[in-house]
């Protein structure tokens, strides 16, 4: 039953709006017996009724079903169920007779649509030999619906479950005997009716479903069938324990395939026949059949196979061929595959693997590529019209798999790619074809559009083949009735995945005058057009996004675009030609559709001046951007085929020199009605000049007064004067009419007594945050002069309390008795006029010694900013003294140890020891008197008792007091010995034991000339024994003990002990002992020689004579 409502819509602006909707009514019938299905194996029927399916409530009713005479109930296979098959309980009575007939009697109401379905079957006996119909009907309080089944015989089927490729072998089935009536006389004849089989005779096997058990082979003879020496069928006799049965038997085999030996089935099917001749158990003969195919794939058909993906990423096809699906021997076996126009051959592509095939026919190809040295391999090229030629082994089976790739890179793309391999081996030739699909070929450009409230949002897909394209532009026409909204523009790149599915990257959109160019053209009445020009050249796929504002009125409501993809020698219209949106126009509400009129503005400055050049914007009611113009040569601009409504205007960019008001930046209110629409009615908008002040103060915001300066503006990347005689009075200084740029105030002259700023301050007449050009003030800072010192002692501790003067360079003090504070500083901060100065110190703390050295430092004429600190450092010592320990042959002598006394003091100040090259050092002493006294010697050594006197000065210009002392000499011991007779002349050749106070002989020496020295002899006791004695002289028994003493005042010199000799007695004729002294023995020599030589002389004299 058919329902229909209608509903209309007024206004006083609008047209009427109807629409209207229809809604169908469906009943259930009370009685339906559907059509039932039919189990072969059991031959039986399962019937179904539909019953009050109008849900109606019916008392207590009977249902009387009648069947076929041949059929039977199956006891308990009733079942009811709701409408949803899900099952109920409902109290009934069920009676069965006769057996053709059914009762079911509710014992209870029934409310609700049911479902009663139970199973009838064929009686035992009757035998169905071919399809036979069984009707069924049933009745209920004077309805009646009814249906015919229909019953098929299922005495022999034959299919083929598998087929493995890898072995080339397929396998077949017979089912006999479904219905497992009781046969006898009976045998299968098989027949290969398109040859090309062999049977695998250790796979045949029947197998008893019945009695679940294999039949064994001496209850079956097998015969195979041959024709011409060719395998054709078999035949399949039955004796023994099967030579009557009613068991359902499955026969099972498996044969040999080879396409080549096909006689039909156009080569790819293999049809395999098989016929029953059987006896029923009423001895009546019958025959039935059944047959199946087993078609093989392709690559079995072709020896190979052809396959190609493309990858939109690298936009390359990525080509298979695989050959020799079949192992047979190769001879003379080549693969030519011409590289198709719009592709090209990728370098370096080629790989040759083998593969094997799988039982389901698929191929798993090796991961170790082929050394191609092995083939002949000519590439393509134009000489070879862009063939690639492979020659591959000869004499072996192998299955080769090639692969390269073709790029379509650098070129339009287009939807379908053809390519063919042709393969040959020995005599024969196959051809392999394959296509690849680009989803996305030969797309260019595709736009589609929805309505969002007053707003059509359109979306324009470039390029979505990827095709390289120089010059890309967009062009794009919508209807007048609409809007363009320039700042909802944005591009988008697209990412591409290999199998050619992408999503918009909105992370990352273009920029516009970076990577394209939008022009928005609008004419006189309002019409608009975009062009988009890509800068470079574009590979890949893009969208543009964008929204226009719908304006139209009450009998326009449909919104068109027509968008065209322009390029280099090429032009591409939407592949939908214009795309049009009917709108929904209580959707797109108010100032969207309505009357349309006219606004005119006019822009002028504070003199009435009109303005040329002024950009505007206008906003309709949903403040939403409609138009953006400039001002003409009278200053106006005239919107037409605006909406009636409220609007809003804002000035987006002034002239040069001028500001816009916070009115116009943020919105000046206008509506657009029959008044505004008279091209009379004129709305004035005024502009003033921007202002620049210039503030001149101290570091502490004082004004300043006096300073000049000079004003530069920027053009390109040179500076061009403006002013260069602005002087500051009463602290500041106004300019007006600044033109936009880069502008750079430099100062001349500074304020008396202040240093100038020669850094100069570079400041931007410019839009503010928000596009308003604005008034500007700028402060320009002049500053005096600092300084910091700071005091250190010689170990870079701060000092606190010392104090200073500071002087000018007329060595006038400025500034008196400035002392350092906690942090051992004096801070002087933007007090001191340019010039030179200087720190004296007057007083120095904690011992430290007065540095009298001035510290000079200067106060610049000029800075560059604020002035930095000027920072100089003093440092104040103690003295420090220093001199060298050593023996007397002046080498160091470490480890001695010396008491340093201050002034009178009794006790020692500090005790030290001489280094390991024997330097002795003390730092931080304060001015004073100071003694040195050695406490300890080196062991071995005399202590020196001398003392060491200095003076550390109060005051010193040198930064660093240094005293540096004579070397102080440690001695150790020594004695002469002097062997004398009793006259006192020395004698020779005494040998005496030096021995220490334990008697140990140290050392043994012999007089030379009489004399002898012991020396480097430390302080203590000694003993001297003669053990021999000059020549003629007695030996000196009595020993000579001397002492060496501990300590000794200033240089050191050594004893002398003289031990006498007497003489032997003298016998007669001696001559005089040797150990008389050399002088008198050889004088006495002498004497007689003289006397002898003259007593000669004078006898040769008196001869002569």
């Amino acid at each position: 039953m058919e329902f229909k409502n209608f509903a209309k819509m007024t206004s006083n602006e609008n047209e009427e709006i109807t629409t209207d909707s229809t809604i169908f009514a469906k009943y259930g019938k009370l009685l339906t017996k559907t059509k039932p299905s039919y189990n072969a194996n059991e031959q039986s029927f399962t019937w179904t009724v539909e019953y009050n399916y109008g849900e109606k409530t019916i008392v207590n009713p009977l249902l009387v079903d009648v069947f076929d005479e041949d059929l039977e109930y199956v006891e308990g296979s009733l079942v009811i169920t709701d409408s949803k098959n899900q099952k109920v309980e409902y109290d009934y009575t069920l009676t069965n007779s006769p057996k053709n007939k059914l009762d079911i009697q509710f014992n209870e109401s029934v409310s609700e649509a049911l479902k009663i379905s139970y199973k009838t079957k064929v009686k035992d006996g009757r035998l169905v030999l071919e399809n036979e119909d069984f009707e069924n009907s049933i009745s209920t309080g004077g309805t009646t619906s009814g249906n015919t089944g229909t019953a098929q015989p299922r005495m022999i089927i034959k299919y083929s479950p598998a087929i493995d490729y890898q072995n080339k072998r397929i396998d077949w089935q017979i089912d006999v005997n479904i219905n497992r009536y009781e046969i006898h006389d009976y045998e299968l004849i098989d027949t290969y009716l398109y040859r090309g089989l062999n049977l695998l005779d250790s796979s045949f096997e029947i197998y008893d479903v019945t009695a679940n058990k294999v039949v064994e082979a001496s209850n079956y003879d097998l015969v195979k069938t041959t024709e011409a020496g060719v395998e054709i069928g078999f035949t399949l006799l039955f004796k023994g324990d099967y030579a009557t049965t009613s068991s359902q038997l499955q026969v099972r085999f498996t044969t040999d395939y080879d396409v080549n030996d096909l006689i039909a089935g156009n080569g790819s099917t293999f049809r395999n026949h098989v016929k029953l001749e059987w006896t029923d158990q009423y001895d009546n003969k019958h025959t039935h059949s059944s047959q199946a195919d087993r078609g093989v794939n392709s690559q079995t058909v072709n020896n190979g196979q052809k396959s190609g993906s493309y990858n939109a990423v690298s936009k390359e096809i990525t080509w298979k061929v695989d050959v020799n699906y079949n192992s047979e021997n190769l001879s003379n076996a080549k693969i030519v595959d011409k590289i198709q126009e719009g592709q090209t051959f990728v370098e370096d592509s080629l790989i040759i693997r083998t593969y094997t095939v799988n039982s389901d026919g698929t191929l798993t190809i090796s991961d170790e590529s082929e050394d191609l040295s092995k083939f002949v391999i000519e590439y393509p090229n134009q000489e070879n019209e862009y063939e690639l030629i492979i020659s591959l082994p000869n004499d072996n089976e192998k299955k080769y798999s090639v692969e390269f790739r073709t790029s379509v890179d650098s070129q339009a793309v287009k939807t379908n790619y053809q390519n063919r391999a042709v393969f040959t081996n020995d005599q024969y030739t196959r051809n392999l074809d394959a296509s690849v699909t680009v989803t996305n070929g030969d797309k260019f450009v595709t736009k589609t559009g929805n309505q969002e409230g007053s707003l059509i949002h359109w979306s324009i897909a470039i390029n979505e083949s990827q095709s390289t394209i120089k010059d890309a532009e967009i062009h794009d026409n919508p209807s007048i009735n609409q809007i363009l909204i320039e700042e909802s523009f944005k591009l988008y790149p697209v990412i591409v995945q290999t199998d050619e599915t992408y999503e918009v990257d909105y992370n990352n959109p273009l920029q516009i005058d970076t990577d394209y160019s939008l022009e928005i053209s609008t004419d006189l009445q309002g019409k608009q057009t975009f062009v988009l020009k890509f800068v470079d050249v574009i590979e890949r796929t893009y969208v543009l996004e964008y929204d226009s504002q719908i304006s139209t009125t009450p009998d326009d409501t449909t919104i068109s675009n027509t968008v065209t993809l322009k390029g280099n020698e090429i032009s591409y219209e939407d592949g939908n030609g214009e795309t049009s949106i009917v709108i929904d126009v209580n959707q797109a509400g108010g100032g969207a559709v309505g009357v349309k009129g006219t606004l005119t503005i006019q822009k002028t400055d504070e003199n009435g001046n009109p303005l040329e050049g002024v950009e505007f914007e206008l906003y309709n009611p949903l403040q939403r951007k409609v138009a953006t113009q400039l001002t003409d040569v009278e200053g106006k601009i005239v919107f037409q085929g605006l909406v009636y409504g409220d609007y809003t205007i804002k000035e987006t960019q002034a002239l040069e020199g001028y500001v816009i008001s916070d009115e116009l930046f943020v919105g000046k209110n206008l509506i657009v009605n029959e008044e505004t629409s008279d091209p009379n009615h004129v709305i004035v908008l005024e502009n003033r000049m921007n202002s620049l002040i210039i503030h001149k103060t101290d570091g502490d915001g004082q004004a300043l007064n006096g300073a000049v300066f000079k004003l530069e503006v920027q053009n390109e990347e040179l500076y061009e004067l403006v002013n260069q005689d602005i002087t500051i009075t009463d602290g500041s200084v106004t300019l007006k009419g600044l033109k936009a740029g880069m502008y750079r105030l430099s100062e001349l002259k500074a304020p008396q007594g202040y240093i100038r700023n020669v850094e100069p301050l570079e400041f931007k007449i410019e839009a503010n945050a928000n596009g308003q050009e604005i008034d500007l003030s700028i402060d320009f800072v002049n500053y005096k002069g600092s300084v910091k010192l700071s005091k250190t002692d010689s170990l870079g501790e701060t000092l606190t309390g010392v104090v200073f003067d500071l002087f000018d360079s007329n060595d006038e003090v400025i500034l008196e008795g400035l002392t350092t504070d906690e942090n051992g500083e004096i801070l002087i901060e933007n007090e001191l006029a340019p010039g030179n100065y200087y720190f004296k110190e007057k007083e120095s703390v904690n011992g430290n010694i007065v540095n009298e050295t001035p510290i000079r430092f200067v106060i610049s004429n000029d800075t560059s900013g604020v002035p930095e600190v000027v920072e100089v450092k003093a440092t104040n010592f103690k003295g420090s003294v220093e001199f060298k320990k050593t023996d007397d042959q002046n080498n160091g002598l470490s480890g001695v140890e010396f008491e340093l006394y201050y002034e009178n003091q009794s006790e020692p100040y500090v005790v030290v020891v001489s280094d390991e090259n024997g330097v002795v050092r003390v730092d931080q002493l304060a001015p004073g008197t100071y003694q040195f006294r050695e406490s300890k010697a080196q062991f071995g050594y005399i202590l020196n008792t001398d003392t060491i006197n200095f003076v550390v000065p109060e005051k010193t210009q040198n930064e660093f007091v240094l005293i540096e002392l004579d070397n102080f000499i440690n001695y150790k011991g020594g004695v002469n010995v002097r062997k004398v007779d009793e006259k006192g002349n020395l004698l020779k050749e005494a040998t005496f034991e030096l021995r220490d106070d334990k008697r140990n002989i140290l050392i043994s020496k012999v007089t030379e000339n009489g004399q002898v020295s012991f020396d480097e002899l430390s302080p203590g006791k000694y003993i001297l024994v003669e053990t021999s004695a000059p020549e003629g002289y007695v030996l000196e028994e009595k020993e000579t003990q001397f002492e060496i003493a501990e300590q000794f005042v200033g240089e050191y010199t050594f004893s002398t002990i003289d031990i006498v000799n007497k003489l032997k007695p003298k016998l007669p004729g001696e001559m005089p002992p040797t150990g008389v002294s050399n002088d008198l023995f050889y004088t006495s020599l002498l004497a007689i020689a003289v006397g002898s030589l003259l007593l000669i002389i004078s006898r040769k004299k008196k001869k002569h004579i």
